[in-house]
């Protein structure tokens, strides 16, 4: 009995050896030739239609001073999907690294799998369906000489099927290639790379182990802010881009502080109520000059700020946010390809003519933009939808894999609504719960941070590295270090700052450099509703500020301090039940310049302290005054 038992130990140290040998990279030798006729002998077909997988090439490319050997391998899916499959051929570190591309796709991303070759990764990637350009979106316009009579199914492929065909092709070929499976498979994409990724999250939730997406439009509408940002400008309403660097300081001006501190960010834009109308400088007797706006300049401003709506108001879209206009170290605007008919405009409009809107259109390529209809047209538009848009916050699919997924945006992009993100992640949060959702599924937003443009704190970070601690050690993300590099905006010095995991924002410590991770601390947003509602300020008497962080925290494990409204020193605070609710008292008398007036903005300000560390307490609420 004892031999037995010794046995059995030993056999079992030797699987968890082989087991988790594996998972670390020992080398596995291919078991297969890396030629045509080997990967034809597989006889492989795509998932959907059971039609033939098409070998064009596998060859083996020398190693290079940086990139080892690999077998390279290509080929198509019917109708048009292109592949690329490339297998380290000595050192595979046991896992598959799928990669997106963005726009409207059209090629292999081979330069980004080639990327995960070095690290030692089966790479793969695809054509999305189609070929052409980023911004061809023609592939989905069959003329009516029936030049293109796949039209119907490119779209379902750039929608879904071509990464999810390439993912189970790619798996089949590593298995044939190594004689095993690989341990872990990850995707990685960013903007319609991201929508990718994302697609694959919420159809084919087996496809991978862990997600990394980037910046994604989740609903393609998002190209109606083309249209509208143009119609915003016509005649002389066009925004000079001289006067974008004037923009920009004004909205910075207004709301970089709102969060308590001034250092060049707009945390979080959805608290910056800035007015153009009111709060740009308007020149006298509305006569255009340079340090001035226009009235029709203005208010192409504010349209613009306001996004797509009917002509009742309804909002159809998200805007872009304020401060997306920031400047980069060359001094040009991020706004500057948005509202002058280049980057994303160029973009958009062939989507919407041969795509979204092209069942009703007689003769899409001489459609004209201009006669887009805000209150019938997003409608025509939403056939699409199911096939390419990613808005289904039912995720429990990935959740019961044992899946992970981190989100990130940043709140100046001024290509792919950063809205969008935050929206989608709230009606995950409210659909799978908030303490499930983050058990699985983190998004981060970056102040600052464009599309794909590094002006907040978005450098020297590893998504993939930490995505991968998160999946095979189970080390959840929580705080990211983010750095931006001296001189990225406006001769700005070396930054780093913590990225929080939505919904908590960085806030500062109130002492030390603002330059320094360690002077911030990630503490949750808080809303302020007073009561009473009306305040008489020649009266005695209390009031209180109902001060509620968001679902999923408990106020009882953070210590508030220092805690003041509008100049007025807290009489007494409590902790309200359930922990959600600081309930602090203030004195009227003790208020400093209110002036009487509805809605009246009072600011709540104070310190959170967790652990040693504190970070500020802002929030704002409204209430009415009289004398």
């Amino acid at each position: 009995m004892r031999f037995r038992r010794g046995f059995i130990v030993i056999g079992l140290a030797i699987l968890v050896t082989l087991t988790f040998g594996i998972r670390l990279g020992i080398c596995v030798s291919p078991v297969i030739d890396c030629t045509k006729a080997a990967f034809d002998g597989l006889s492989l077909t795509d998932e959907e239609f059971c039609k033939p997988v098409i070998i064009t090439s596998a060859v083996i490319v020398a190693a290079t001073a940086t990139e080892p050997e690999y077998c390279d391998v290509h080929g198509s899916m019917w109708p048009s999907i292109g592949f690329a499959v490339k297998l380290p051929t000595t050192a595979w570190n046991n896992r598959f690294q799928m990669t997106g591309c963005g726009g409207a796709a059209g090629s292999i991303p081979e330069s980004t799998i080639v990327g995960y070759i070095r690290q030692g990764f089966a790479s793969a990637g695809t054509n999305t369906g189609h070929t052409g350009s980023s911004t061809d979106w023609s592939f989905g316009y069959n003329p009516p000489d029936n030049s293109n009579p796949d039209a119907e199914q490119k779209i379902a492929d750039y929608g879904y099927r071509s990464a999810h065909e390439t993912v189970v092709l790619a798996k089949k070929l590593i298995k044939a290639y190594y004689g095993v499976n690989p341990s872990f498979s990850y995707y990685t994409g960013a903007s319609c790379g991201g929508r990718l990724g994302m697609m694959n999250a919420q159809r084919f939730p087996n496809d991978f182990d862990g997600l990394v997406i980037a910046m994604p439009p989740l609903n393609m509408l998002t190209r109606v802010w083309d249209i509208w940002n143009e119609w915003a400008q016509e005649g002389n309403a066009r925004i000079p881009i001289a006067k974008l660097n004037m923009l920009a300081d004004t909205v910075y001006g207004k709301c970089d502080g709102i969060d308590g501190l001034v250092d060049g960010f707009i945390d979080d834009p959805r608290n910056c109520n800035f007015n153009p109308l009111t709060e740009l400088p308007a020149c006298p007797n509305d006569v255009d000059a340079p340090n001035c706006f226009t009235l029709a300049q203005r208010a192409a401003a504010q349209k613009i700020y306001e996004g797509p709506r009917t002509s009742t108001g309804e909002q159809i879209f998200p805007p872009l946010t304020a401060g997306s206009e920031i400047f980069n170290a060359s001094n040009v605007s991020t706004w500057v390809p948005y509202i002058s008919q280049s980057g994303g405009f160029n973009m958009g409009i062939p989507f919407i003519r041969y795509i979204a809107l092209r069942p009703w259109l007689s003769d899409p390529p001489t459609w004209d933009w201009k006669t887009f209809d805000y209150d019938n047209d997003p409608q025509k538009m939403a056939w699409v939808s199911p096939i390419v848009d990613t808005l289904n916050p039912d995720l429990s699919g990935l959740k019961q894999r044992g899946a992970k997924m981190i989100h990130y945006h940043g709140w100046s992009d001024t290509l792919v609504a950063s809205l969008q993100s935050p929206m989608y992640y709230e009606d995950v949060l409210k659909t799978m719960g908030v303490h499930e959702t983050k058990e699985f599924y983190k998004l981060y937003m970056i102040p600052g941070y464009g599309h794909g443009q590094g002006f907040g704190c978005s450098s020297s970070i590893s998504w993939d590295g930490i995505l991968r601690d998160w999946v095979e050690n189970g080390i959840e993300p929580g705080v990211v270090i983010g750095t931006r590099p001296a001189s990225a905006i406006r001769g700005t010095p070396v930054r780093t700052r913590p990225l929080c995991p939505y919904p908590e924002v960085a806030r500062y410590s109130g002492s030390d450099s603002i330059e320094v991770v360690g002077n911030f601390m990630c503490v949750p947003p808080v809303e302020v509703r007073f009561e009473p509602q009306t305040l008489n300020l020649k009266s005695k008497g209390v009031f209180t500020a109902f001060i509620t962080v968001p679902e999923g925290y408990n106020l009882k494990e953070w210590e508030i301090t220092d805690l003041e409204c509008a100049g007025a020193p807290v009489l007494k605070g409590t902790v309200s039940y359930d922990g959600r609710t600081y309930n602090a008292k203030f004195s009227r008398q003790d208020l400093v310049g209110i002036e009487a007036g509805e809605a009246v903005e009072l600011k709540v300000t104070g310190f959170f302290k967790n652990n040693g560390k504190q970070g500020q307490l802002v929030g704002y609420g409204n209430v009415n005054t009289v004398k």
